[in-house]
């Protein structure tokens, strides 16, 4: 993956807002610069982190907007960052009474890795489970399937389940470290067949920020 030069003309674009209403989500975010000229990586973390939480501010004659979904891969909340980037992304989701979807599959591969043995990944896998526990019971976090998701075998497929499920309606974020999922989820936001949602794929800084993913 490699990083792009933003702005908030491209950010328009991506975000599928007026440059108007561009203009405004950047003055919520006390961003003040022309639409052309490049943002820096603080202005870029807000605008997104705005958008992949917030509900688009929408003037009234906008109609079949869609409400966002975001999923978590296990890859992700393995991360040193994942605490830290799950407490800010949760906060956020609590305000507007909406929940984190994590697949069964990621918490059944996160108890497998917490029973494995006393070392770093054992560690961070525990003490991941426990917060993710804590959160579903507060309502910011629904785990989303059952047993009957490992025949498939591997997340990626859930998460191509998943997508399918619910991409005729909401628009969707993945938070995954995964590169092969990462392409494989990129590509099918870039299918014709596909055309009626979108699909963004963020992942986890050491210093729990989400940054987006993007096609070589």
């Amino acid at each position: 993956m490699q990083e792009e030069i933003l702005t908030l003309e491209s950010l328009s674009s991506d975000f599928e807002f007026s440059i108007d209403e561009m203009r405004n989500l950047a003055k919520e975010c006390g961003i003040s610069c022309p639409i052309s000229k490049p943002l820096n990586q603080n202005e870029i973390d807000a605008l997104y982190d705005a958008y992949i939480t917030g509900e688009k501010k929408i003037t009234a004659n906008k109609r079949n907007v869609r409400e966002k979904k975001i999923l978590i891969d296990a890859s992700s909340l393995l991360e040193s960052g994942a605490e830290m980037a799950l407490k800010r992304l949760v906060t956020k989701l609590l305000r507007e009474g909406r929940q984190l979807i994590i697949p069964f599959i990621v918490m059944e591969e996160l108890n497998k890795k917490a029973l494995k043995g006393n070392n770093t990944e054992q560690k961070r896998a525990s003490s991941i489970m426990k917060i993710i526990l804590d959160y579903k019971d507060l309502g910011a976090i629904a785990i989303y399937g059952d047993s009957n998701d490992m025949q498939i075998g591997f997340a990626d497929g859930v998460f191509q389940k998943i997508l399918t499920m619910f991409g005729l309606d909401y628009d969707i974020t993945v938070i995954t470290q995964d590169y092969e999922l990462t392409r494989d989820l990129l590509n099918m936001g870039n299918m014709k067949s596909v055309r009626h949602r979108k699909i963004n794929v963020f992942k986890i800084t050491n210093d729990g920020k989400l940054v987006k993913a993007i096609n070589h």
